[in-house]
């Protein structure tokens, strides 16, 4: 699971190197559904050791204090300070999504 704030977009090629990994793609709808016990694209919480999914989070996701995310819905979200995310989650912190307008 690769997480970053919804101000940036995935750079797939930079993960592929991150990764060590010759093909990447994005999830199906049907493949998350099935991964996350029900949840919909857009509404999976950054949680993927709840799935038993590695997670990847771009740094200047972190730079942000309070982070928001939601929470299975896309109608019901939480708000969590960073650092905490971090020390739940553990995940593998990196730099692997650019800005686009």
């Amino acid at each position: 699971m690769a997480i970053s704030s919804a101000a940036y977009q995935l750079d797939l090629d930079k993960l592929k190197a991150i990764l060590k990994i010759v093909e990447i793609s994005m999830a199906k709808a049907e493949e998350v559904r099935k991964i996350t016990d029900g949840c919909d694209i857009g509404a999976v919480p950054p949680f993927g050791n709840l799935f038993g999914l590695p997670v990847y989070v771009d740094e200047r996701l972190l730079e942000n204090e309070i982070i928001a995310f939601n929470t299975g819905t896309h109608t019901d979200s939480i708000k969590m300070k960073s650092k905490d995310f971090v020390k739940v989650v553990k995940p593998e912190i990196g730099k692997f999504a650019k800005f686009e307008k």
